[in-house]
């Protein structure tokens, strides 16, 4: 994930509500927000994180930011 942020890919992170889901789990779910086209998927798939279990995707969505903009992306 820090090599993603460094060359620009990953832009945003950071866990949403405090993880728990209501319930005492291990798992923790965040937000990754890239700089991507449909080939972003392939990536995460690629990313150490994912083999070793600690990425799961559970979606990919895009998102048309309408309000605002990250540095003058």
């Amino acid at each position: 994930m820090d090599a993603l942020a460094e060359e620009g890919f990953l832009v945003l992170a950071g866990p949403l509500g405090d993880g728990h889901l209501g319930q005492v789990v291990s798992e923790h779910r965040v937000l990754l927000i890239f700089d991507a086209d449909s080939e972003s998927h392939a990536r995460l798939d690629a990313d150490p994180w994912t083999p070793m279990g600690m990425l799961e995707t559970v979606s990919v969505e895009g998102w048309n930011v309408l309000l605002g903009e990250l540095n003058g992306r």
